[in-house]
């Protein structure tokens, strides 16, 4: 078993008591995801297929706890109720943007130019391609400490315990 992350390795050997080894991968095209230089960054983002576990309508709560804009942005896949994707939508106003899904240019962008990925998952992860994806742009990332999640973002963003430092 190669995993991407340590914490998924060690899972794997606790789960099924079998080898498994951690093998670091570049799993981004860092010529199609890198920085720019903006002026300011103002608006956070958050990404990811419109799931209640990629946690759209938790960073909608904080943003509009914190009073700061929010694009929102994630498809869904053809065999996913529409529910979850329609409630985010409809509460989508003022500061905070859906943009649904994009293609890579704009997404890509979005990260360029967004202030951090609001990411609180709600599953554990072993390893999390779209928070690779904008840390390559520039763009920290805030999410839960769960999972692999710490060990996948380092020292690019802040893996958090609470409600009380995610909104720090």
């Amino acid at each position: 078993m190669i995993s991407l992350s340590e914490w998924g390795a060690e899972r794997f050997r606790d789960r099924y008591h079998q080898e498994a080894r951690y093998q670091e991968t570049i799993v981004v095209n860092l010529d199609k995801y890198k920085p720019v230089e903006v002026e300011e960054k103002t608006r956070f983002l958050s990404l990811g297929l419109m799931l209640p576990l990629k946690g759209h309508l938790e960073a909608m709560r904080f943003c509009r706890k914190l009073g700061v804009p929010l694009d929102v942005v994630g498809g869904r896949m053809p065999t996913d109720s529409r529910v979850y994707e329609d409630t985010v939508r409809s509460l989508c106003f003022g500061a905070i943007k859906y943009w649904g899904d994009t293609d890579d240019d704009t997404k890509i962008h979005l990260m360029q130019t967004a202030k951090a990925l609001i990411y609180p998952q709600g599953q554990l992860e072993v390893h999390s391609h779209k928070s690779c994806e904008a840390i390559a742009c520039g763009c920290p990332v805030i999410t839960w400490n769960k999972g692999a999640m710490k060990e996948v973002i380092g020292e690019a963003g802040y893996a958090v315990d609470n409600e009380e430092e995610f909104l720090a």
